[in-house]
């Protein structure tokens, strides 16, 4: 079994407020979820406005299937003109 971990940091254009923010990360986390299975958290700066960091895990039996599948949300996430992927780490482990 292997567990994956992922963690993108986001610098988010346009937002004035704590309020604005949460609005396009409720989006983004919300179609994550819809596409991939995939819940996401905020896990650092959330006092920010205009950065996020987002982190979320998943288990698979194969490795090859999570290199895959965050290769393919780290595509998602270029199409939301609303943000900009600044940094994005993954780790996966054998358990």
């Amino acid at each position: 079994m292997y567990v994956g971990v992922y963690k993108l940091t986001l610098y988010i254009y346009g937002v004035a407020s704590l309020k604005e923010k949460r609005r396009v990360l409720q989006k983004i986390k919300d179609r994550f979820r819809n596409k991939f299975h995939f819940p996401l958290v905020e896990v650092e700066d959330q006092d920010l406005w205009q950065k996020a960091v987002l982190g979320g895990s998943t288990v698979s039996a194969d490795d090859r299937y999570l290199e895959v599948v965050f290769e393919k949300m780290k595509d998602f996430l270029e199409t939301f003109p609303e943000v900009e992927l600044i940094d994005s780490e993954r780790e996966i482990f054998t358990y």
